[in-house]
């Protein structure tokens, strides 16, 4: 059996473009497909301001390499996906080291997707969302975790 879920350095994310490793893509669209979730579920909290939305997960132990967000239908989706790097003598498929973690948070109809920044640091994922005027558009997009 050949496992090709493991994490490659060269196909890491930074600012300016987002380049995913194509497995994680591939695992991405398998859980959306089938909304399978047997992983953890990380802790929020969300507060409202006069002119954003702050949403804030713990998700300790993380690269931020490995977290991916996703909005779209007033759905923010973080997605937690640490897959081992190095793969040891004997092991086929070390699914023990594997960590899924999932959360979609449910946004208000006036929350702003096109412009959501994010920022992860000792263990906190920080979420803006600014706001618009009336209803926002339902416009799906990736965004970067920096």
């Amino acid at each position: 059996m050949k496992s090709s879920h493991y994490y490659q350095s060269r196909y890491s994310p930074y600012p300016g473009e987002y380049l995913p490793m194509p497995q994680a893509e591939d695992l991405l669209k398998h859980i959306k497909k089938h909304q399978e979730h047997t992983g953890e579920i990380p802790i929020v909290n969300i507060k409202e301001y006069e002119d954003h939305y702050q949403m804030e997960a713990d998700i300790p132990g993380v690269s931020r390499d490995n977290i991916f967000l996703d909005a779209g239908k007033n759905i923010l989706s973080v997605i937690v996906m640490e897959i081992p790097g190095d793969k040891t003598p004997g092991d086929v498929l070390p699914e023990f080291e594997n960590r899924l973690a999932m959360r979609h948070v449910q946004l208000p109809a006036n929350a702003d997707t096109e412009f959501v920044s994010a920022e992860y640091r000792h263990g906190l994922l920080c979420v803006h969302i600014p706001k618009c005027k009336g209803k926002a558009r339902a416009k799906r997009k990736r965004i970067i975790v920096y």
